[in-house]
């Protein structure tokens, strides 16, 4: 299966430079995780106001880090070399359109969050859990995209905003099994990096980017290979349905 294929040689990609991985995910960590602690901490304590503007200021640094983590998984997964200066310069390239796709898929995650504190809040509201369930399920899915968007965007640069997302949901999709597995492993994992900070300081982010990134991959070599298959037997049925030709009398 794709996912686990990918698992794998995002493992190796790590195995083979750990210095440059665990200072990346470092440096990373350091610019993307604190507003999104303080969001939680602040919504912990009922501190409502700090929460709201932790959450709004979250995805600017979300979108730097995570430029350069994308730069660096790209460069791995080409077999190219993957020098320091790149971590900076991943976060510079295409630095405003990645901005706006972040703040695009955070607007629609907090949407989903939103929505589920209301309706499982609200007792008194016959379908009030089904809504909220509802909600649960699309903030799963729109957390998988994640692990799509980030790559496609790199695929794509400066592309419109709906092309980077109707191409990453289509991918996300078009391998529904593999990105089932990205979710389970990917929250199974993120457990596991909150209970030892040490695996989110050194490895979380830089494997997920790498994972993702050869995920991505697999799914449009899968496409391009169905398509040219689709190609091949359309062109050989068509070959089949030609008329011979009709030799007429002298």
């Amino acid at each position: 299966m794709i996912a686990f294929r990918t698992f794998w040689a995002a493992c190796v990609d790590i195995y083979e430079d750990l210095f440059l991985v665990f200072a990346a995910n470092a440096l990373w960590c350091a610019v993307a995780i604190p507003l999104p602690y303080l969001t939680v901490v602040f919504a912990q304590r009922e501190l409502y106001l700090g929460m709201v503007v932790c959450a709004l200021l979250a995805p600017l640094p979300f979108a730097l880090a995570s430029g350069g983590l994308t730069t660096l998984a790209r460069r791995f997964v080409d077999g190219k070399a993957t020098p320091w200066r790149l971590l900076l310069s991943g976060v510079r390239v295409n630095m405003g359109q990645r901005v706006k796709v972040m703040y695009v898929w955070a607007g629609v995650f907090y949407t989903c969050l939103v929505n589920i504190w209301f309706y499982a809040n609200q007792p008194d509201f016959a379908y009030a859990y089904f809504v909220a369930f509802f909600f649960v399920d699309v903030a799963l899915l729109w957390l998988t995209l994640l692990a799509f968007l980030l790559p496609v965007h790199e695929i794509l640069g400066t592309a419109p905003l709906g092309k980077i997302f109707r191409n990453a949901l289509g991918l996300m999709f078009s391998v529904a099994g593999a990105a089932l597995v990205i979710l389970v492993i990917g929250s199974a994992l993120f457990v596991f990096a909150t209970l030892f900070e040490i695996v989110m300081i050194f490895f979380f982010g830089m494997f997920l980017a790498l994972w993702g990134a050869r995920t991505t991959d697999g799914a449009i070599a899968r496409l391009n290979d169905s398509i040219a298959a689709e190609a091949q037997k359309a062109d050989e049925e068509s070959g089949e349905r030609r008329p011979a030709g009709q030799v007429r009398p002298k």
